[in-house]
C-alpha cells in the first residue's frame, strides 16, 4: 500500500521543511472606530481568520495528483519565546499546534490545504513560536467524493407549497393578524389551517462577505407562535407572533467590552418568508426556570446608536460619483453646532454607572485646525484635528476622526452636544457619522416591549432575573437563539416577573405585554416558487 501511494503521487512532496520568517515587533490594527486596537504577530505569508483575528496562520497548498486522504506528522520543531500579549483568542491555543488538514477541488484539480496556528502556550504562562519544522506526509487514494455544488441541500424550502413575502426593520415580537394575512399579504385565510403557518428567515445584521464564511445553507425555519390554530382554523381574532430582526444587528465585541451595530450597507429591510404547506409548522416551547446559585438581576445593559445615512459625499462632489459603503448623515458648515439629546432618551437610566461614547465624524478642511467634540452629560470628549485637504480630483476629500471615553450620567437622562470647531473658510465642512453610547438601566419593563441582557451574569451557572413593574399580562421570550425563541416561565411576586436562566453564555430576553401593541412587517406579497438549489454545471468565473 504505501508503494501504490508513493507511485500515485509522484508530485506530491513526502517532507516539507519550513523556516519561519517572523516579524521583529507585534502590528497594531483598528477594525473599526468602536473597536479597542488589535496587537497581532505576523511572520511571512501568514493567515489570518475573522473567528481568531489576532492570531497567525500557517497555510500551504499541495497540488494532488488525485483525490486522497492526506496524513501529516510534526518533526524537527524548533520553538522561540516570545513577547506576546494574552488576548481572547488564546483560548484555542494549547501545548502542541493543532493540524488542520482539507482536501480542496480547484476546476480540475485536487489540492491539500495544510493550516496550523505556529503558536503555543508554555506551562509558566507565557508564549513560544515556531521558527522552524517539517511535516512528514503520507497520501491514501480514495474513490472521488459525489459531485457537490457545496452547500447541504438540492431542495430549496421554497420549491413547493405557497409563499408569501414580507419584511422588518426593527427587532422584537411582531404579528401577523387576520386583517394583514388577509387584506396586506393576500393569504386566502378562510380556508387556512394554521397549523400548517411556517415563517422562515435567517435572522437579522448583513449578510457574511467572505465566501468561506459560516452561513446557513437554505432558509431556516423559525419558531413562531400561533394563537386560536388549536380548531383548525384562521378565525378573526386569530394571529400569528414571531421574534424577527431588522438589516442592522447589534453585536457584542469582546475586545472593546462594548456591543456595537455593524452597518448594512446594502439594505434597511430584513425579508421573511411564510409558508403555508402539508405538516405542522415550528411552534415555540416553554422553557423552565431554572434554580440559581449566581447573583440577581436587576439592572442591565443597553445601547443606543443615532445614525442617519443622507449623504454619500463623493457623489455630492461634482468631480465624481458615488462611491463606497459609508454615508453619513447631519451637515455642519453654517450650523456648527447641534442638540442631540432627544435622540438617546432612555426610561430608568442608571444615574451612577459609567457610560460609553463613540462617535465618528467627517470634515473637509481647506487650512488650519479644526477638530470637533461631544459634551455627554457635562464631559467633553474632543477629537484630533482633522487632516487638511486641498479639493482637487487627486487628494483626499474629506477625513475623518472618531472619539471614545467613558462618562458617568449623573441624571436620569442622557444631554448630548455636538459642536464642529473650524476655521472661518466657506470651503470647510462636516458630516456626522454616527454617536452610539452603550449603558446601564434598571430592570424595570418599559412600553409595550423591553429586550435585555446582562453582561455580568457571563460565566455564572445560573442567574435569577426580577423584571419589576410587571403585571400577569407580561411574557417573556429567551431570544438568545433569535430563530429559535422560548417561552420563558416565570412567577409573579408583587409587582416583579421572576425566573433563573443558566448564563454560562451571554443570554438576552425579550419581555412584551400580551395585550399591548406589536411590530407589524411590511408585506411584499406572494412570490413565485423557486429552487436555486437545484442549479448544476455552475461556473461562476
Amino acid at each position: 500500500a504505501l508503494f501504490a501511494a508513493t507511485f500515485t503521487f509522484a508530485q506530491a512532496p513526502a517532507l516539507l521543511s519550513k523556516t519561519l520568517k517572523w516579524d521583529e515587533k507585534a502590528s497594531v490594527f483598528q477594525f473599526d472606530s468602536t473597536s479597542a486596537p488589535l496587537e497581532y504577530w505576523r511572520f511571512d505569508d501568514a493567515a489570518f481568520n475573522e473567528e481568531h483575528p489576532s492570531l497567525p496562520y500557517f497555510s500551504e497548498r499541495i497540488k494532488l495528483d488525485r483525490f486522497a486522504e492526506v496524513r501529516a506528522d510534526f518533526g524537527q520543531m524548533v520553538w522561540q519565546p516570545f513577547d506576546k500579549k494574552p488576548s481572547p483568542d488564546d483560548a484555542v491555543l494549547a501545548a502542541e499546534p493543532h493540524l488542520i488538514i482539507n482536501v480542496e477541488k480547484d476546476r480540475r484539480d485536487y489540492f491539500a490545504r495544510l493550516q496550523f496556528i505556529p503558536v503555543r502556550k508554555t506551562a509558566g504562562g507565557g508564549f513560544e513560536r515556531l521558527v522552524s519544522f517539517e511535516l512528514r506526509l503520507s497520501y491514501l487514494p480514495k474513490q472521488e467524493p459525489v459531485k457537490s455544488r457545496g452547500g447541504n441541500t438540492y431542495t430549496s424550502v421554497l420549491t413547493d407549497g405557497e409563499i408569501y413575502k414580507f419584511a422588518v426593520t426593527k427587532a422584537g415580537v411582531h404579528k401577523l393578524d387576520f386583517d394583514f394575512l388577509k387584506n396586506k399579504l393576500g393569504v386566502p385565510v378562510e380556508n387556512l389551517d394554521p397549523r400548517t403557518l411556517k415563517i422562515y428567515g435567517n435572522g437579522g445584521g448583513m449578510l457574511p462577505e467572505l465566501a468561506g464564511a459560516l452561513r446557513a445553507d437554505d432558509l431556516v425555519e423559525n419558531a413562531i407562535e400561533v394563537i386560536g390554530e388549536g380548531d383548525g382554523k384562521f378565525d378573526n381574532g386569530d394571529y400569528v407572533l414571531f421574534y424577527a430582526e431588522g438589516a442592522d444587528k447589534w453585536r457584542y465585541d469582546s475586545t472593546a467590552q462594548q456591543f456595537t451595530m455593524p452597518k448594512n450597507f446594502y439594505d434597511s429591510e430584513n425579508y421573511y418568508f411564510l409558508k403555508i404547506s402539508p405538516g405542522n409548522g415550528l411552534r415555540i416551547q416553554n422553557q423552565t426556570s431554572t434554580t440559581h446559585d449566581g447573583g440577581v438581576v436587576t439592572t442591565f445593559d443597553d445601547f443606543i446608536r443615532f445614525e442617519r445615512d443622507t449623504s454619500n459625499l463623493l457623489h455630492e462632489w461634482v468631480q465624481t460619483q458615488g462611491s463606497g459603503r459609508q454615508w453619513f448623515g447631519e451637515y455642519f458648515k453654517v450650523q456648527t453646532s447641534a442638540d442631540f439629546s432627544d435622540k438617546f432618551q432612555t426610561a430608568n437610566l442608571l444615574p451612577n454607572v459609567p457610560a460609553k461614547l463613540n462617535a465618528v465624524f467627517a470634515a473637509r478642511i481647506k487650512s488650519g485646525s479644526a477638530r470637533y467634540s461631544i459634551t455627554a452629560n457635562g464631559t467633553v470628549f474632543t477629537s484630533s484635528n482633522f487632516t487638511p485637504t486641498g479639493g482637487t480630483a487627486t487628494e483626499t476629500y474629506a477625513s475623518q476622526q472618531s472619539l471614545s471615553g467613558e462618562f458617568t450620567p449623573n441624571s436620569d437622562q442622557f444631554q448630548i452636544q455636538l459642536d464642529f470647531t473650524k476655521p472661518d473658510d466657506i470651503f470647510n465642512e462636516g458630516w456626522l457619522d454616527f454617536i452610539q453610547i452603550n449603558f446601564r438601566r434598571q430592570l424595570l419593563m418599559a412600553g409595550d416591549q423591553l429586550i435585555f441582557r446582562d453582561l455580568q451574569t457571563v460565566g455564572q451557572e445560573a442567574a435569577q432575573f426580577r423584571l419589576g413593574n410587571a403585571s400577569g399580562e407580561i411574557a417573556i421570550w429567551d431570544i438568545s437563539e433569535p430563530l429559535l425563541p422560548k417561552r420563558q416561565e416565570a412567577s409573579l411576586s408583587g409587582s416583579d416577573l421572576v425566573f433563573g436562566a443558566a448564563t454560562t453564555t451571554l443570554k438576552e430576553f425579550i419581555a412584551f405585554k400580551t395585550s399591548g401593541d406589536f411590530l407589524t412587517p411590511q408585506a411584499v406579497g406572494k412570490i413565485e416558487n423557486q429552487n436555486i438549489h437545484a442549479t448544476t454545471d455552475v461556473d461562476v468565473v
